[in-house]
């Protein structure tokens, strides 16, 4: 069974951005990662292509979209959706053909659509006239806008611009321009509620949830909801004070944020630190838009898209519980699952003999991946699964008087 043990690389000299070799001049806005291998990229001048090789060749699938830009992209039940400046559109054939799916929601046909959510079989959008709620997968849409944040132009009361919208279990959460801050929506409620987030700008309106948690991206950080009320916890240790704007995207146990010309950071404790991503460099375009997959982090600018290896941040980022190593911590492993290597991440509060073991569900010991002294700060172990079967496996980590105990699969 091999077994290698390293620290963290901190010069990020590993970690490099590699231009699409098909995506360059294309105008990108958005994407959509469908599985590891099924990927789309869209933009301006109806530009919109898949790729069913991970990214290696690209197929121009544009045809029936006629507006100029699609600014979002989604997949819910058996369609793909694209969200435009001039609407919805959907697709039940992977991209081949386009419908129009947009009835109900646009003013004069110029509303853009920035971000599609779901909750059971009832599809949500995000817009400049705020939330439509679908329940025939966008066959028509009607306004769920009762609750949220609304403005006063020239004597007459609209709802502010909805730039972000995500679910989470039987929940929606939305967060609003102009000061609106977030609301939500549970099961079973009639309105939207405020949540918070209301002396923040929200003016890119970033959302996502990971791991069971809701972050939000305002200009001056990165906010995780508390759970309840309108608490929203500050994560945002290590980013700059301030952030142009934000976009997300996550992949395993990496939660990667973008904050303009500051560039790209990532986390994978939840947003207790961040570190950044290698350097930015492309060639001076704007990035417009971010996605990741089991196996790269994707940015869309507008000349081209580009994309790193996770492979290459999980060993070369600079993790700040190596500067800090004020506590001990196990983080949860990359890539989960697997096959058939993976890297478990530590972190050591104070040089001491510590233990990595690897169990299967019956308790028996797999793998002993530590077994001695260890210096403090951040370490790693790649662990290969070759001489294990497929199912679910436990890591659990003791040094001092900390233990801590995580799960990870493999398959084969």
């Amino acid at each position: 069974m091999a077994l290698s043990i390293f620290a963290l690389n901190t010069n990020n000299a590993l970690a490099q951005w590699y231009q699409i070799p098909q995506m360059q001049d294309i105008p990108v806005t958005s994407f959509l990662v469908l599985s590891d291998s099924t990927l789309f990229v869209a933009g301006h001048q109806h530009s919109l292509y898949r790729s069913t090789d991970g990214g290696e060749t690209w197929l121009n699938m544009s045809g029936g979209i006629p507006a100029d830009t699609i600014l979002s992209l989604a997949s819910a039940a058996r369609y793909i959706f694209a969200g435009t400046s001039g609407g919805v559109y959907r697709s039940s054939d992977t991209g081949g053909s386009w419908q129009y799916a947009g009835a109900g929601i646009l003013y004069g046909g110029e509303t853009g659509v920035y971000q599609f959510a779901s909750v059971d079989s009832d599809l949500y959008v995000a817009s400049d006239v705020g939330v439509y709620r679908s329940t025939d997968f966008g066959e028509s849409w009607a306004a769920d806008n009762t609750g949220l944040a609304t403005g006063n132009l020239n004597g007459r009361m609209y709802t502010l611009p909805a730039f972000g919208i995500v679910s989470a279990d039987s929940s929606l959460f939305v967060t609003q321009d102009l000061l609106g801050g977030a609301h939500v929506w549970h099961r079973g409620d009639s309105t939207w509620s405020f949540a918070g987030l209301g002396s923040h700008w929200c003016d890119a309106g970033a959302l996502i949830e990971f791991d069971t948690a809701i972050f939000a991206g305002v200009n001056d950080g990165i906010f995780l909801y508390s759970g309840h009320d309108t608490t929203w916890l500050p994560r945002h240790n290590g980013l700059p004070e301030h952030l142009e704007y934000c976009m997300f995207a996550a992949a395993d146990s990496f939660l990667f944020a973008f904050g303009g010309s500051l560039g790209f950071y990532v986390t994978s404790d939840l947003g207790e630190t961040w570190s950044p991503v290698a350097s930015s460099v492309f060639g001076g375009a704007a990035v417009n838009s971010i996605a990741a997959s089991k196996n790269y982090l994707y940015a869309g600018t507008a000349s081209g898209a580009w994309r790193i290896p996770l492979a290459d941040i999980a060993t070369s980022v600079k993790s700040s519980s190596s500067q800090f190593p004020g506590e001990y911590m196990l983080y949860q492993n990359f890539p989960n699952p697997f096959n058939p290597s993976t890297v478990i991440r530590y972190q050591m509060a104070v040089g001491s003999r510590a233990t990595l073991k690897v169990y299967d569900v019956l308790g028996r010991e797999i793998a002993t991946l530590v077994d001695g002294e260890q210096v403090a700060g951040a370490h790693a172990v790649t662990f290969n699964a070759a001489g294990i079967s497929t199912g679910t496996y436990f890591y659990r980590f003791e040094a001092g008087r900390y233990s801590e105990t995580k799960k990870f699969v493999v398959i084969k």
